[in-house]
């Protein structure tokens, strides 16, 4: 069409409207990115990986809702990056790089410290390592990776669970030679670091054991790598003569776990039919607190190091009351990026019509989600009543004073 500028308005127009009347498209689209950079991009060459990055950041150009975006993608790339499921951190960082391009460096501010907290965790780590290597090698204690993540830098709403059924947020119980770990970092960590609080996430980690099978054909011995909830439960039954069991129930009071994550990690190991490490009686796929589980003495694996991962929730697409709780939290946000925006615009402009004040708002706010009137009203007399504008009396239009 020889590059029409009619057409290729009529051809943006069009996008625009298609892919903004569909609701789900910000998490469709960082579902896109997710799933790649995950495996999608395994294979491909370098152009064929640009072209691919590129055909999403068309479509992001197109969506309105940015901001709803940029939250399910913080989701889905700190899981990316704790549970090391990236296939490339190039082509992660490339990522970051054209959203900055597209959108701005305040979308991608985040985002740049996640990864800047990966990597000052790997030199936290290793300094941390040789601090205690001596003590390590005189008490065969077990080795210790931390990621330390900024808390309001990290979605950590989203990634502890949103399947916890209403339950009050509690810290599991860790066995006494995990717990003098974890006091041992803490005492290296605040060393550095005063005035500071760690909190420990379980539900965010993994661990590598090393098991003993008396059944197993040839070598006895395997290498587990299983999330930290897992690794509490199996670690129970240490303590346990064969052919002991125990009940849910006895696992939950022992370890502290919440229940909706103790069902899922007892349905990894003792439902899911590849790597059962333990018996469940009865055998069905629901976990009930009176059911028993026991060591699987007699499980076989050809392969010497065994990756175990927690059952999914369902679908990776949220259902609808995740949505919802989701698009809250999002409101939420925008309320307060808005009152931001009319204090800013107000604290430069000292006096504005209503209008006017709503207009450039409304200019400023536009690259990250479509603001409405009726949303814009509402946080200026919020901020009216806590003395942040005050009415310009008897001026018609109507017009707002900033108070220092």
């Amino acid at each position: 069409f020889q590059s029409d500028h009619g057409l290729q308005t009529g051809f943006s127009r069009s996008f625009t409207d298609f892919i903004n009347a569909f609701q789900r498209s910000s998490e469709y689209l960082s579902l896109f990115f997710d799933e790649n950079l995950k495996k999608g991009i395994k294979g491909k060459t370098e152009n064929e990986v640009d072209q691919l990055l590129d055909k999403g950041i068309t479509l992001l150009r197109f969506l309105q809702d940015k901001d709803l975006f940029e939250r399910y993608y913080k989701k889905h790339l700190a899981r990316r990056l704790l549970m090391k499921r990236s296939v490339s951190m190039d082509a992660e960082r490339q990522m970051i790089s054209r959203m900055k391009m597209e959108v701005g460096n305040n979308f991608t501010q985040k985002l740049e410290s996640m990864f800047k907290d990966m990597t000052v965790s790997e030199d936290l780590s290793s300094q941390y390592r040789e601090q205690t290597a001596q003590l390590r090698a005189e008490s065969k204690r077990a080795e210790l990776d931390v990621n330390v993540l900024t808390s309001t830098m990290w979605p950590m709403e989203a990634m502890v669970s949103s399947h916890n059924d209403g339950e009050t947020k509690i810290s599991c119980y860790f066995p006494p030679e995990i717990e003098r770990l974890k006091q041992s970092f803490e005492q290296f960590y605040l060393s550095k670091h005063n005035g500071r609080k760690l909190t420990w996430q379980a539900g965010l980690g993994t661990a590598d054991l090393r098991a003993y099978f008396p059944e197993m054909k040839g070598k006895k011995t395997r290498e587990l790598n299983v999330p930290t909830y897992c690794m509490l439960i199996l670690l129970l039954f240490n303590e346990l003569p064969p052919p002991a069991s125990l009940t849910a129930e006895e696992i939950q009071a022992t370890t502290n776990i919440p229940w909706s994550e103790l069902t899922r990690n007892l349905q990894t190991l003792a439902v899911a039919p590849k790597n059962r490490l333990l018996v469940k009686e009865p055998q069905s796929k629901e976990v009930n607190k009176t059911d028993r589980f026991s060591l699987n003495d007699k499980f076989q694996s050809q392969y010497m190091r065994i990756k175990i991962g927690v059952i999914a929730s369902g679908n990776k697409i949220e259902n609808r009351d995740e949505r919802q709780d989701t698009e809250k939290k999002n409101d939420a946000e925008r309320g307060h990026t808005i009152e931001a925006a009319i204090v800013r615009t107000m604290k430069q402009r000292k006096e504005l019509t209503h209008q006017n004040l709503v207009t450039e708002v409304i200019q400023q706010l536009t690259a990250r989600f479509p603001p409405d009137v009726t949303s814009l009203k509402k946080r200026i007399e919020s901020l009216i009543e806590r003395e942040y504008l005050e009415r310009i009396e008897e001026r018609d239009p109507p017009a707002y004073r900033y108070l220092a």
